[in-house]
């Protein structure tokens, strides 16, 4: 298979399917679906939801990895760096 073509489990529809069937892929997308717009075969866009970032995805990778206990050190480096430690 080449690597611009999808995968058989991907929900994908043609760009002439989208024209005939917008309203509906359009309520898909708002109940959380994400749609491939094919064209001959290969992927050309994507309707998805709207997200709306709310820090719930930050906060989860702090509770699972934790702070990076080097940052405070990285951050005074790249100062200096940049600025000459002012």
């Amino acid at each position: 298979m080449m690597a611009d073509r999808l995968e058989p489990e991907e929900t994908s529809v043609t760009v002439s399917e989208l024209a005939r069937n917008v309203a509906a892929l359009i309520r898909r997308a708002e109940a959380g679906e994400e749609i491939i717009i094919t064209r001959d075969g290969s992927p050309v866009a994507v309707i998805a939801p709207h997200f709306k970032p709310n820090g719930a995805a930050l906060i989860a990778l702090f509770e699972e990895y934790g702070p990076d206990p080097q940052w405070a050190e990285l951050i005074e480096e790249s100062r200096e760096l940049m600025w000459g430690g002012r």
